[in-house]
């Protein structure tokens, strides 16, 4: 077993995750098919510090079954990283919702691109959403993680 926090969330769903075009084949996979384009997933999705990163030591980075599905945005990893500073965990790992949805593209009369969403209260989109957060909602739980 191993420790990791889990991220309460607010159910908004607000938090894009980026560079989700270049995991397409990886959530194709993990969808396997199961739901039709403007149709939603929720699943758990696992944030993973990448201080060793080469395009950014700040790069959080986001897996859904063990598959890299895209990073958070820097603003938001930015965010993300100064929650966790203020935070005293022994944990290098931290669970959350997300929602995955494939977007539909009528016009070409071909498959849309599956999105990724993440359920979390980062302060950067705490003002925009009506909250006032200050940080971010972390509860411990011993899970294997998949």
């Amino acid at each position: 077993m191993e420790l990791l926090a889990a991220l309460l969330g607010d159910g908004t769903f607000a938090v894009e995750v980026v560079g989700v075009s270049s995991c397409q084949p990886e959530l194709e996979e993990i969808c396997a098919e199961r739901f039709q384009a403007g149709e939603e997933q929720e699943v758990l999705a696992v944030l993973i510090p990448e201080e060793a990163n080469p395009y950014s030591p700040e790069a959080v980075r986001v897996q859904i079954q063990r598959q890299t599905v895209g990073y958070l945005a820097r603003a938001d990893a930015r965010a993300f990283r100064a929650c966790l500073e203020r935070a005293v965990l022994d944990v290098s790992r931290y669970r959350c919702r997300a929602k995955i949805q494939r977007s539909e593209n009528p016009r070409e009369g071909k498959r849309g691109q599956w999105g990724v969403w993440l359920d979390l209260c980062l302060p950067s989109a705490a003002p925009a959403l009506g909250h006032d957060v200050e940080r971010l909602a972390l509860g411990l739980e011993r899970f294997t993680a998949d």
